[in-house]
């Protein structure tokens, strides 16, 4: 599998005959280089664009005691309160909390949600419009809510998230951002 300059030799990967997305994992990406995450794709960085961004936070990845992969997480704020949110570019909605609750379903509709292996089910969700903070990211959403779904996290920043705001990952330099939406590159 290659990307650009870099290939990986022997690498695992799930293929799925229905997926929707494609997914590549955070064991992969690590493997990169700097890059970064936009709506359109990964574009790999040359040293020269990724030291001329400003990002100095430090790379937060969580891994719970369950033996679910590595995330990689970004501090937010949701209607005024600070949490954490993975990055989970599989999942769609720009932003989703796993572990709602029966007060919180009261606003659902039916929604095609894509699972592991590419199956895709319909699924209940809830949806309520909230106030997210995340980097220079200000702004009112329709957040997704799962019920009942078994996890190591809360909240999720998924693949439509890059409709708001870009993503700088450099796992050599052990840095990450979320940046303003169509960051400029040095060339």
């Amino acid at each position: 599998m290659s990307f650009g300059d870099v290939v990986l030799k022997n690498w695992p990967v799930s293929v799925g005959d229905r997926a929707g997305l494609g997914v590549l994992g955070l064991e992969a990406i690590s493997r990169m280089g700097p890059l970064l995450l936009s709506y359109d794709g990964v574009h790999l960085l040359s040293e020269i664009q990724s030291t001329a961004l400003a990002c100095q936070r430090d790379i937060d990845v969580s891994s719970g005691l369950t033996g679910l992969p590595a995330r990689l997480r970004f501090p937010v704020i949701i209607d005024g309160t600070a949490q954490f949110a993975v990055l989970d570019t599989g999942q769609t909605a720009a932003l989703a909390k796993v572990d709602g609750t029966d007060a919180e379903m009261t606003n659902t509709t039916t929604m095609s949600v894509q699972r592991a292996g590419g199956l895709s089910i319909e699924e209940t969700v809830g949806q309520r419009s909230v106030s997210l903070i995340a980097g220079p990211v200000h702004t009112t959403m329709v957040m997704t809510i799962y019920k009942d779904y078994k996890s190591d996290y809360s909240y999720a920043l998924g693949a439509d998230f890059l409709k708001y705001a870009d993503i700088f990952l450099d796992f050599s330099s052990r840095k990450a951002c979320i940046l303003p939406k169509n960051t400029k590159l040095v060339q």
